[in-house]
């Protein structure tokens, strides 16, 4: 996760000289998004369902398991629409503002 960050800011910062269109801002922000879930999923539920394991309490580590389940799938979902944001590019994005500002 730190290697994305640190690659897409020298690519946004050094190749194009921070000046970086509408469509990688709104990925930058999914990304944002997706890494503080990344870290909620991986500091809490996780945490909670390996001490479950452990214990061999199956029942409270399959609601863990649920929990992160329906997170990865809110993750997936952010990745799938970075990835509609990435393939429009700014094109979209300007259509929608125009649209916004009627």
């Amino acid at each position: 996760v730190a290697t994305l960050w640190v690659s897409g800011g020298w690519m946004a910062i050094i190749h194009y000289r921070g000046m970086v269109g509408s469509h990688v801002l709104a990925m930058m922000a999914t990304a944002l998004v997706m890494t503080l879930v990344f870290a909620y999923v991986f500091a809490v539920p996780y945490r909670k369902m390996r001490i479950a394991v452990e214990a061999q309490n199956w029942r409270g580590a399959s609601a863990k398991f649920s929990n992160i389940r329906a997170l990865v799938a809110l993750n997936l979902a952010l990745g799938l629409a970075t990835v509609a944001i990435a393939t429009a590019g700014p094109a979209v994005l300007l259509d929608i503002g125009i649209l916004l500002d009627r």
